[in-house]
């Protein structure tokens, strides 16, 4: 979904995430290779989470979806994410952390990179996009298996949030959590 966020919007985010880099750190315990993350502090009062957090986001996500229940952005801490030179992310399914399937959002903050995010659908067939900034994209949980090819030149910064319609959570949240994501 290109142009996904007002100019202010956007340039808020923009804002909060260069505030940020300072806290990057590789990232553990995951798939992904040569990845920098961190979850947003502030909680709800982050810049992210106001944006993405208002009924009229959710509100958009929820019609583009065609979602059949309203969705609203979960309580997992949104992320941080930059792939810098090398990093990668190999096929994988997200897991499904609440009883409803949560949307796996990302939103390109900045992509300077030659990497692009490939998913296949329900067919089989492999599609492939450069993520311009300000676009967003949404994956189901335990829906199409997706992966990002290695960045070889630029970075790449991105926002993961999950959207659910259920507030109920399954073991895999836990897990999620409590992988100890980031590097002290």
């Amino acid at each position: 979904m290109p142009n996904f966020l007002s100019a202010e919007d956007a340039a808020a985010i923009r804002k909060e995430a260069s505030s940020l880099q300072p806290q990057l750190r590789p990232e553990l315990n995951c798939i992904a290779q040569g990845r920098l993350g961190c979850y947003l502090q502030g909680g709800r009062s982050s810049a992210s989470a106001r944006v993405f957090g208002s009924r009229e986001t959710a509100a958009l996500l929820s019609q583009r979806l065609r979602s059949p229940f309203p969705l609203f952005l979960s309580d997992f801490p949104i992320e941080l994410r930059q792939y810098p030179k090398g990093a990668a992310m190999p096929w994988h399914k997200d897991e499904q952390m609440y009883a409803s399937p949560q949307w796996e959002v990302i939103y390109t903050i900045d992509n300077s990179s030659d990497s692009t995010t490939e998913w296949r659908d329900e067919s089989g067939k492999e599609h492939s996009l450069w993520t311009e900034p300000n676009s967003l994209l949404a994956v189901q949980a335990e829906g199409w298996e997706h992966r990002v090819l290695p960045v070889r030149t630029g970075s790449r910064s991105i926002l993961k949030l999950a959207f659910t319609s259920s507030s109920i959570k399954l073991p895999a949240y836990s897990a999620n959590l409590g992988r100890e994501a980031y590097a002290a």
